[in-house]
């Protein structure tokens, strides 16, 4: 156990469907009285509990392909990102693909960038599997010097901006480093997977910048059912048809 959080004595972790809705009810058992907990899907921090008693989580995610994990944390640690300190088949399974792009200042506010896939077709496919706003609404992108002068970090002042040094340092321009955003989907179709970030503006021109490939290595798909197909009172083997 490491000071602040914890993976050990964490067990029983199940993931059901919701009934009346889309979405999943992960339940789990924590013996680290008095710590809050985190829930990760492929990697990613998803959520953080209200309290330390809180043994549920509910998402509304389709969590097909999905690998969950939980890790027990002190309270001052119950928004940190601890991704880093998972197994690495948490971090990175063998079916999720995940981008770090760099919130280019050059690019309009209103640029989205999407990550597509051919779907081990050879087509790229225009539907993305995951895209987002390069510049959240409101965001501050002035250098030094310039609008709320001395209220944002060191070489920067957009008090919402990493300063100089921080997040994609030297990605930036003069004084201040880039900040980055993450587009991750899982690719549930085996193969080798052709992969494109396209750059789109607000007037529906776009540019796009071949990946490369990805292997994608899903796991394999729940059972639909399990018959049970003959009993043979002698040997007593049971003969069952997973579907």
């Amino acid at each position: 156990m490491s000071d602040g959080y914890t993976l050990e004595n964490i067990s029983e972790l199940r993931a059901m469907p919701l009934v009346s809705s889309p979405g999943w009810s992960i339940t789990f058992t924590s013996d680290n009285t008095g710590y809050y907990h985190q829930l990760y899907v492929n990697g990613r921090l998803a959520q953080f509990s209200d309290t330390p008693n809180q043994r549920t989580f509910v998402t509304g995610d389709d969590a097909t392909g999905a690998r969950i994990a939980v890790i027990a944390v002190a309270e001052q640690y119950l928004a940190t990102d601890l991704a880093t300190v998972l197994p690495a088949d948490h971090r990175q399974p063998g079916w999720v693909k995940s981008v770090d792009i760099i919130q280019d200042v050059n690019l309009p506010a209103a640029t989205t960038v999407s990550l597509l896939t051919d779907n081990a077709t050879g087509v790229i496919d225009t539907v993305p599997l995951a895209s987002g706003r390069l510049w959240p609404e409101l965001f501050s992108r002035w250098a030094w010097g310039e609008d709320t002068f001395g209220c944002g970090g060191f070489g920067y002042d957009g008090d919402l901006a990493p300063g100089a040094g921080q997040a994609a340092f030297g990605a930036g321009m003069f004084g201040f480093g880039a900040d980055v955003i993450t587009l991750s989907a899982p690719m549930l179709i085996e193969g080798t997977h052709q992969l494109t970030i396209r750059t789109a503006g607000a007037d529906g021109n776009f540019t796009d910048q071949q990946l490369g490939e990805f292997i994608a290595t899903p796991p394999p798909p729940p059972c639909g059912s399990i018959i049970v197909t003959a009993y043979d009172n002698q040997t007593n083997q049971l003969t069952f048809e997973i579907n």
